[in-house]
């Protein structure tokens, strides 16, 4: 594993050589030491427009990048639950039951009042979608337009635990499956199914080579072509892709590493 530490926190970028695989080693316990971080990382993670990698307690943000990690903003009150970044650039969070934007001043601004508290939030490349990810009754997925407003688009009789954005589609995970579902057609699909009670808990698109990742605690496996194959069994975590690289984040083990050029491997 490659761990690179540099003065300042710099930001994140891309490999010169795409067609080498390699390990980058971006957050490890000992970073986590020289820090002021109050409260545990959520089990989130996103890339901000100037490449650092956005992560957050219940109560405050963070920049990671080569060298370490700084706060961004203050400390909230309440509870952060989940958190994503827009096209626009603008960190857009999940705060008690509420959707919010942080502002030009670092204070979450309301957007909406959300039907339940616990719920998550991911950007697709022109709208938010906020999903139930509590074992309730009935978890509603739900797509939010500007002016705050939001519609309804489908129920699950299981918690959605990822979404992201694909083609038009939306891929999201139930338990230990990956579905689609077409938003114009109505039609949902089933792409990948674990078994075994191998709980997916992440999703990732590389969009340039068109796969679909995901994960659970201990193993990746991607979708290509249609079909379904393993990664790792080595690795797991929430994962995000960005630009040549899969990003693996256990906050457990308050570790993260990237695989620099996967893509072209398989």
């Amino acid at each position: 594993m490659l761990i690179f530490f540099v003065v300042g926190l710099q930001p994140i970028y891309g490999s010169n050589s795409p067609d080498t695989l390699r390990f980058e080693g971006l957050l490890t316990k000992e970073i986590l030491k020289n820090t002021d971080i109050n409260g545990t990382l959520l089990n989130d993670l996103d890339v901000t427009r100037n490449h650092h990698i956005l992560l957050a307690t219940g109560t405050q943000f963070y920049l990671l990048g080569w060298g370490g990690i700084q706060p961004l903003g203050g400390v909230f009150d309440g509870h952060i639950n989940a958190f994503t970044i827009n096209k626009e650039g603008f960190v857009v969070a999940i705060h008690n039951q509420d959707l919010c934007y942080l502002d030009n001043n670092d204070n979450l601004s309301k957007i909406l009042t959300l039907p339940n508290t616990n719920m998550g939030v991911v950007a697709g490349d022109s709208l938010l979608y906020v999903y139930d990810k509590d074992p309730i009754s009935r978890c509603n997925f739900y797509v939010v337009f500007k002016g705050g407003r939001y519609i309804k688009l489908f129920t699950s009789p299981v918690p959605v635990t990822a979404v992201t954005e694909v083609k038009g589609k939306l891929v999201f995970t139930t338990g230990t499956k990956v579905l689609s579902f077409n938003p114009v057609e109505g039609e949902l699909q089933s792409m990948a199914s674990l078994g075994n009670g191998n709980k997916i808990i992440s999703l990732a698109y590389d969009k340039h080579n068109d796969i679909i990742f995901f994960s659970t605690q201990q193993s990746i496996f991607y979708i290509k072509n249609t079909k379904v194959y393993k990664l790792s069994d080595q690795y797991g975590g929430f994962l995000k892709f960005f630009q040549d690289g899969l990003i693996i984040f256990s906050p457990e083990n308050n570790s993260m590493v990237r695989l620099v050029g996967i893509s072209n491997q398989l």
